[in-house]
């Protein structure tokens, strides 16, 4: 029963977790909330934005801070089930470090993925930025910080097809935009929004369909 429960912990909370985040920065993308009602500023999206980029910086960093310590879960589930069933002692048997070999184990199995997710997302981050001071039109307040954290939230193989996904919705959403409703321009925010929605609802059918296996850790 502890193993089931373990397990069902570890398949889920990285999906609760990653949708959870997901929907609510919709939700403060295109519904705003004021973070201070008796503040004014000019115009009616100064303390909304204030807001969102507010929960935007929080999202960043209990993402990271999930990674970390779901990365310490699966490493603890996995001693203890060695521990349980009796495989270290087995290692130890055969002449073996099962300690060494634990911490070999659970370095490869869980905290390489966590370091590339994360390292994944500073890239597309600082790459964000270079295009900016690129071509600044193509950002609203804000969609840095969106962007590292759609980068976090989909994770590692998942973001190769990230990547890609969204200047593919940049182009489509233009030309949307264009046609339909006669803007001649369109942000990063709404792209990178559907680049993650796509990835977090069919990411592991994506990296199969494009044989991109190999880069699961």
């Amino acid at each position: 029963m502890a193993f089931y429960l373990i397990g069902l912990f570890l398949s889920w909370a990285p999906r609760v977790f990653s949708w959870g985040v997901f929907l609510t920065a919709i939700f403060f993308y295109f519904f705003p909330v004021k973070s201070a009602p008796a503040v004014e500023e000019i115009g009616t999206a100064g303390p909304k934005k204030a807001a969102y980029g507010k929960f935007l910086k929080t999202a960043i960093v209990a993402a990271i801070a999930f990674y970390v310590v779901y990365g310490l879960a699966e490493t603890a589930a996995q001693y203890y089930v060695w521990k349980t069933n009796g495989f270290l002692e087995m290692v130890k048997g055969g002449g073996g470090d099962a300690n060494g070999y634990f911490l070999f184990y659970s370095w490869g199995r869980f905290w390489i993925s966590a370091l590339l997710s994360i390292g994944g997302a500073f890239l597309f981050f600082y790459f964000l930025k270079a295009l900016k001071k690129y071509r600044e039109r193509f950002f609203e307040e804000g969609e840095l910080d969106l962007g590292f954290l759609s980068a976090l939230l989909v994770g590692w193989p998942n973001f190769v097809v990230f990547v890609p996904l969204v200047f593919l919705s940049v182009v489509i959403i233009a030309v949307f935009r264009r046609v339909f409703l006669k803007e001649l321009y369109t942000t990063l925010g709404l792209p990178m929004l559907l680049a993650t929605l796509l990835v977090l609802a069919f990411g592991d059918f994506l990296v199969a369909f494009f044989h991109l296996g190999v880069l699961r850790m």
